[in-house]
């Protein structure tokens, strides 16, 4: 990936990117790569071009255009239960909550040894709450950077209270989620907001769910007339989308 991107020119000062990584371990199974080994696969290469980084110049220089890690997933997929096993020498996909907790402990110890080296950090933000169990969003307010969707939150007024007391970072896509999971007018982001929560909007799959060729300004847009967005709403909602992406600081103070 970090050769195609440096082959192809595809970096831009206004644009981080996030790897999303498939919760497919039991697809991968016949290969003989069981959870630990596909922990490995990910984070290896990141330390080693962390301790190294003459050995992968390519790849250290993509490290500083990536803001974080995000999990996608079929989240209808039933977790498995806790058991005594070993999660790492599963070759089914541990539950969500342990995806999550390994891929937390492993940022957190990637960001805290290149922090000590200069180096830019990660920020784990997943997909969770769209279809799936309450836990989903409960593993990822005591793991997560922030989250993807969340839409199941509006069942469950604690956990909302929780994010907002926390200020957790909600990212939503009112037109994606209309083509896939909840109609729009059903849609629970205008009372997050309203609420105080930290939300913003983004796009989500555009070539799929958008119809014009800037998906975000189409998102902005409908939202505010459909949900009658005030100039100062939408000035709110546009520093939540600054102060919750993957740049460095003195770039967000200078867009704010």
């Amino acid at each position: 990936l970090a050769t195609w991107c440096n082959t192809h020119g595809v970096r831009s000062r206004h644009n981080k990117w996030m790897i999303e990584v498939p919760r497919v371990c039991a697809a991968r199974s016949h290969a003989g790569i069981n959870f630990g080994q596909m922990l490995k696969n990910v984070f290896g290469p990141l330390w080693e071009v962390t301790l190294r980084p003459a050995k992968n110049p390519i790849l250290e220089h993509f490290l500083g255009n990536i803001s974080g890690f995000d999990i996608v997933q079929c989240e209808q997929q039933m977790d498995k239960p806790f058991t005594s096993e070993d999660p790492l020498k599963m070759k089914d996909d541990p539950c969500l909550a342990l995806w999550f907790y390994y891929f937390w402990a492993n940022i957190c110890s990637l960001n805290h040894f290149r922090s000590a080296l200069g180096k830019s950090s990660f920020d784990f933000r997943p997909h969770m709450g769209e279809m799936g169990p309450m836990n989903h969003l409960f593993a990822g307010f005591l793991l997560a950077d922030g989250g993807c969707h969340c839409l199941k939150m509006k069942l469950n007024p604690a956990i909302q209270y929780l994010y907002y007391l926390a200020q957790i970072p909600v990212t939503v896509s009112p037109i994606a989620n209309n083509h896939h999971h909840v109609e729009y007018l059903d849609n629970p982001f205008p009372h997050w907001f309203w609420r105080g929560m930290n939300v913003c909007m983004a796009t989500d799959a555009p070539l799929e769910s958008h119809h014009t060729e800037d998906p975000l300004l189409e998102e902005y847009s409908i939202a505010s007339k459909v949900w009658k967005l005030t100039a100062t709403d939408m000035t709110e909602l546009a520093r939540n989308s600054v102060l919750q992406s993957g740049f460095d600081h003195a770039m967000k103070v200078d867009w704010l």
